[in-house]
């Protein structure tokens, strides 16, 4: 492609070491908390941090999600060392990555021979329960989605905690949830109530499996800790203002986060062991839902806040920040989807969001297929960045590739490079949505991590992207669907006609302007077709169609009447013998013996040629002298033929 250069851009960037971060998604309560963690160990250790979200943009659960089982080698050539949280990517995977000299540490999971940093899920949940026992329970029930190891050691340590009390456990009063999720607290609520709810007290995987289950309750009619007491896990923002509040867990997800960093930091420089895992202490934090009495634990909610004009200071402030994200998304969605001169892939829509800067990269049109994912390569449609004025911004022209390279040096380094200030990331999104692949989208600026679903600002616009990329290409074929002959792939008559006005009206105002028509019939196809058959024939066409587009100027249109009539429009001629000249290239390209259905064809063409020597009064009055010319020519051949005579003749009116 013109102007298209390939970025000789990989090894290490030079300066601040580069964390890459493979997450399955870049907000919500789990990972956003981590992620957050980690752009302050970042800060600590001098490190930029780049986030990889490893899940496409049609993922829509922050918990129960399918694990890929491979991933694109993003920034390969520029990481440092990467951090891999759990559910990022299969562990096949992560070995693999830990077997090259890259340093790898895992977050919240732990493979043989890699360093990781964990929560002391045991020692929390064995605090909770020991809670519920002070209280008076014995009868303690656990529910979790026991498949994903950090539930499964809080279970381990619900099981510690009711032996230490004296009390063995019983399978009757564990129920499994299907995910970490409000629908698997949900079901487990269900499943207590349908068994007589056996329990004073329930221990749950996760906070939002606790509220599922404390809604399903409350449902019921049973009270929240009357009936039954309820313990979450990770202390996520919510639980403090549930109704009751929610007893919890404290996960330090931003303190393993940080650490995580660090730790690579560590191994940069030769002091960690390769098997070594770092336990973040967790503290279980006491709340009305366990029995607790209000004011009891950290945070209070809103109705123990003494100042209700703070609270409708952050009520205020809440409001203004839901106003400023709908306009945005507003904005961003009439540029994307309804804005039909403006070309998604300029990124000048990005000014409606957070981002200082960024970049796509989109399949090379032969990649999006590959399998290869080391190979693949990537179009960089150019680069997006903020002016310092915050008022304009600088992108490449509209639909303009600045240059090509491989998904292992995506993002480029110069893009890398923009992430200035110290709470910006560069966070890298596939632009995927269920079967449409576009590419990879890159954002440089401060993290977004404030939505409990996970479905931050990055991932609504990578989204909107893709979608607004693939009616832009199914908007392009259906224009050259109806605009081309579907069979040789030339303009078809509609195209023709269309283009021949724009002619025809230049000509009317212009005298120094030119233009011809040529019109082909071919010679002895028909004999083709009734001999060899229509796939034949249809091979012919083809063929012909080929060397037609080849024998013409490159600012010529050629198209297909339909049958065996072909026309091609000379916009822009000196003199008629320029028509002449093109006319003479054709007939001796096309009377050279063509290789089709396993054996040599030969036909030949009579062509006719109009110009704008007669300034015509419409496009047809163009065409009917063109065709009278063609004709005129195949009737003088069929004369010459019958006295003997041959070759080739081209008439001008």
């Amino acid at each position: 492609m013109a102007g298209e250069r390939e970025d000789g851009d990989g090894g290490r960037l030079s300066g601040e070491p580069l964390v890459a971060v493979l997450s399955p998604f870049i907000g919500g309560p789990f990972y956003g908390r981590l992620l957050n963690g980690m752009q302050r160990g970042a800060r600590r250790t001098s490190s930029r941090l780049l986030v990889v979200q490893t899940l496409d943009a049609a993922s829509f659960r922050t918990d129960a999600h399918t694990i890929p089982d491979a991933l694109p080698p993003v920034a390969h050539d520029h990481a440092d060392g990467f951090v891999v949280p759990v559910g990022a990517v299969a562990d096949r995977y992560v070995r693999d990555l830990g077997a090259t000299a890259t340093d790898v540490v895992l977050v919240g999971h732990s493979l043989p021979g890699l360093p990781s940093v964990r929560a002391d899920n045991a020692a929390g949940v064995a605090a909770a329960v020991a809670h519920l026992v002070e209280h008076g329970h014995t009868r303690i029930a656990f529910a979790g989605f026991r498949d994903v190891p950090d539930v499964a050691e809080r279970f381990a340590g619900y099981q510690e905690g009711l032996r230490a009390a004296g009390i063995e456990p019983d399978d009757d009063l564990v129920v499994d949830t299907s995910d970490n999720l409000e629908e698997g607290g949900e079901a487990a609520g269900r499943a207590l109530l349908a068994a007589g709810l056996p329990s004073t007290a329930v221990v749950c995987g996760t906070d939002l499996n606790a509220i599922g289950l404390v809604r399903v309750l409350r449902e019921a009619g049973r009270v929240v800790p009357r009936d039954q007491a309820v313990v979450g896990f990770d202390d996520i923002d919510r639980a403090a203002y549930e109704s009751p509040s929610l007893a919890s867990v404290a996960q330090p997800m931003e303190a393993m986060g940080a650490a995580a960093v660090e730790l690579l930091r560590d191994r940069r420089d030769g002091g960690r062991r390769d098997d070594e895992t770092l336990r973040v202490p967790t503290t279980f934090v006491p709340r009305e839902s366990c029995g607790c009495p209000v004011g009891t634990g950290a945070p209070a909610g809103p109705a123990e806040d003494a100042s209700s004009q703070s609270a409708r200071q952050r009520a205020f402030a809440g409001a203004r920040a839901l106003g400023r994200t709908v306009a945005m998304h507003y904005e961003l969605t009439m540029d994307l989807l309804h804005t039909p001169d403006e070309d998604p892939a300029a990124l000048r829509w990005m000014r409606h969001t957070f981002a200082r800067a960024g970049c796509l990269g989109l399949w090379a049109t032969d990649e999006r297929s590959s399998t290869d994912a080391d190979e693949r390569l990537l179009r960089v449609t150019g680069t997006y960045e903020r002016a310092p004025d915050g008022d304009a911004v600088r992108t490449a022209p509209s639909g303009a590739v600045v240059r090509r390279t491989t998904v292992r040096s995506f993002p480029p380094r110069d893009v890398i490079a923009l992430a200035r200030e110290p709470e910006d990331v560069v966070l890298v999104v596939p632009a995927k949505v269920n079967d449409s692949d576009w590419g990879l989208l890159t954002f440089v600026g401060p993290l977004q991590t404030g939505v409990e679903n996970g479905r931050e600002s990055p991932y609504q616009c990578t989204a909107l992207l893709t979608v607004a990329l693939e009616l832009r290409d199914t908007e392009e074929r259906l224009r050259r669907a109806a605009l081309h002959d579907p069979l040789t792939g030339l303009a078809n008559r509609a195209l023709f006609t269309e283009q021949l006005q724009r002619c025809v009206s230049r000509a009317q105002h212009h005298t120094h302007y030119h233009f011809g028509v040529l019109f082909l019939d071919l010679d002895g196809f028909k004999e083709v077709n009734d001999s060899l058959g229509h796939a034949v024939g249809d091979q012919v066409l083809v063929a012909v169609a080929g060397r037609i587009s080849r024998a013409v100027r490159a600012n010529d249109l050629a198209a297909r009447l339909g049958g065996d009539e072909f026309v091609v429009l000379l916009d822009g001629m000196s003199s008629t013998t320029d028509a002449t000249r093109v006319a003479e290239r054709l007939s001796r390209a096309l009377l050279e013996p063509l290789a089709v259905g396993g054996t040599s064809v030969q036909v030949g063409v009579s062509i006719g040629i109009a110009t704008s020597a007669r300034v015509p009064g419409t496009a047809d009055d163009v065409m009917r002298d063109a065709d009278a010319a063609m004709y005129r020519v195949k009737q003088a051949r069929t004369a010459a033929t019958l006295a003997g005579l041959s070759g080739r003749r081209v008439d001008v009116p």
